[in-house]
């Protein structure tokens, strides 16, 4: 009978974050590459219905959108090319946000943000086969009020922003660990080609 295995990303838990911060009280990065359109859309609503509530709620913040440079700025919203290195884009005190309405596969950014650093705000599309716990390793958001409140909380508890970011590189550590990963691999291959017994935990 067909089976099938679940093998999730690798994914280190520690790389630096970018060298230099970026302006903001506190800094927002939104990673919206156009070229997938669920990341057009998040854009588009987090621009339009999302920017507005939270700059209310945390007057300072500034947006920092990576992906498109040709795309035009709104007040308050900062368009950077894509980075050259990720590194770049996942600045010392900023925090990810990752407004999808629609998504599918993992969610990298989310895993790359805890390894380097950020806490992160996420719909629940977002965040959606992660794992991961509302409020411990990140904080989930359905609405633009939810977005607000959950920006302004980071802003003014910076122990909360650094508990997040601790549960979420022992999460990583936990469940993407690349040796662990590579190790799940070999034995999902020996048991492809007959050679072992796959586990049934694993399958």
């Amino acid at each position: 009978a067909s089976r099938v295995a679940v093998v999730r990303a690798p994914f280190p838990s520690r790389l630096p974050s970018g060298d230099t911060a970026l302006p903001g009280d506190p800094a927002l990065v939104l990673l919206a590459g156009r070229g997938w359109p669920p990341n057009a859309l998040g854009a588009t609503w987090f621009e339009r219905e999302i920017w507005p509530e939270v700059r209310t709620a945390a007057p300072g913040a500034i947006v920092h959108r990576f992906g498109e440079a040709s795309s035009r700025a709104a007040e308050g919203i900062l368009v950077h090319a894509p980075p050259r290195d990720s590194r770049d884009a996942f600045a010392p005190g900023a925090i990810l946000v990752v407004p999808l309405q629609v998504a599918s596969g993992v969610r990298m950014k989310i895993l790359e943000a805890w390894a380097r650093g950020l806490p992160v705000v996420a719909t629940p599309a977002a965040a959606a086969g992660l794992e991961a716990r509302a409020g411990r390793e990140l904080l989930i958001a359905a609405s633009a009020e939810d977005f607000a409140r959950a920006v302004r909380r980071l802003a003014e508890d910076t122990n909360h922003a650094a508990e997040l970011v601790r549960h979420g590189r022992e999460l990583l550590e936990l469940r993407h660990a690349p040796s662990a990963i590579a190790e799940q691999l070999e034995r999902c291959y020996d048991a492809a080609c007959g050679r072992a017994a796959m586990p049934a935990a694993d399958w």
